[in-house]
């Protein structure tokens, strides 16, 4: 997160990403990701909390990333090829509280929903599913004017990422 805030400061109009048709600056970058940090932080999100990502390669992979950082929070990183058992096993394992998720995972993230008592919210990237948060309508809550501030200590874990082979446990 600190290596943005910099980047911002040298190259505030600089392309950071471009995703199909979407591009977007390093000042707007930044501000989506503190507006965002600041929403998860409302939602309680807290600093060493765990969020996992199933999310393909995508924007909002990155600007999640940045903002679970930016809390001082835990991002897990989920293989999207997993299938929903696998998934159970590493979110049960990292004790994740948030996932990020799209649309195209809908019926696992349904299905994790009811199986993971540690899963507290379900935010879906790209569309409105009836009783999961729907990032857009997160994004449109007011009172995001400061950046979310927490003390970050580099021994502070910052990742947790899972590998297997393929014929153990993630």
């Amino acid at each position: 997160y600190q290596m943005l805030e910099e980047t911002v400061g040298k190259y505030p109009n600089r392309i950071a990403v471009i995703s199909g048709k979407k591009k977007m600056n390093y000042r707007h970058l930044l501000d989506y990701v503190d507006r965002l940090g600041l929403s998860l932080s409302m939602l309680g999100l807290k600093k060493q909390d765990k969020a996992g990502l199933l999310l393909d390669n995508c924007l909002e992979f990155i600007l999640s990333y940045f903002a679970i950082i930016s809390l001082g929070a835990v991002v897990v990183p989920l293989n999207t090829l997993l299938q929903t058992d696998e998934l159970k096993f590493v979110l049960e394992d990292a004790e994740v509280k948030f996932l990020f998720s799209s649309s195209h995972f809908k019926e696992e993230v349904l299905n994790l929903r009811l199986r993971l008592d540690k899963l507290e919210k379900v935010i879906i990237v790209d569309k409105k599913i009836e009783g999961l948060i729907f990032l857009d309508d997160l994004m449109r809550k007011p009172g995001f004017d400061a950046t979310p501030g927490e003390d970050i200590n580099p021994e502070d874990l910052a990742a947790i990422l899972y590998t297997s082979g393929t014929t153990g446990r993630p």
